[in-house]
C-alpha cells in the first residue's frame, strides 16, 4: 500500500497574527479600526485556510480507511469499524503505516 498518496498536499497554514478579546476591546475603545480589520482579516483568512486543511485531511483519511478496508477484506465486516478505531488510536500519531499495521493484525484476529 502507497501511504503517499494520503499526505494532505496543502500547506498548514501559517498564523500571522492573532487578536485576544482583551486586545480588540483596546482597539475599539481607542478607535483603531484599521488595526482592528486588519488582525480580524488576517485571523478569518488563517481559520479559512485551516478549515480547508482540515477538510482535506478528513478526506484523505476516508480515502485511507476504504482502501485499507477494501485490501484487508474488511468491507461489510460488522467489527471493521471498531477495529478501524483501535488501530486510529493506537499508531496515528506515527503515521498512516502504523495505522494500517494494527488494522493488518487486527484483521487476522477479525477472520479467524
Amino acid at each position: 500500500m502507497d501511504f503517499s498518496v494520503y499526505k494532505n498536499r496543502l500547506p498548514f497554514p501559517e498564523r500571522k497574527s492573532s487578536i485576544s478579546s482583551m486586545e480588540r476591546r483596546v482597539l475599539e475603545k481607542y478607535g483603531a479600526t484599521e488595526q482592528l480589520r486588519s488582525a480580524l482579516d488576517a485571523q478569518e483568512a488563517y481559520e479559512a485556510a485551516l478549515g480547508d486543511w482540515r477538510t482535506e485531511n478528513l478526506r484523505l483519511q476516508g480515502e485511507f480507511k476504504r482502501d485499507a478496508f477494501r485490501e484487508l477484506g474488511l468491507i461489510g465486516h460488522p467489527k471493521a469499524e471498531a477495529a478501524f478505531t483501535l488501530a486510529w488510536e493506537w499508531g496515528h500519531s506515527a503515521g498512516y503505516s502504523e495505522v494500517f499495521s494494527y488494522l493488518e493484525e487486527l484483521a487476522g484476529l477479525l477472520k479467524s
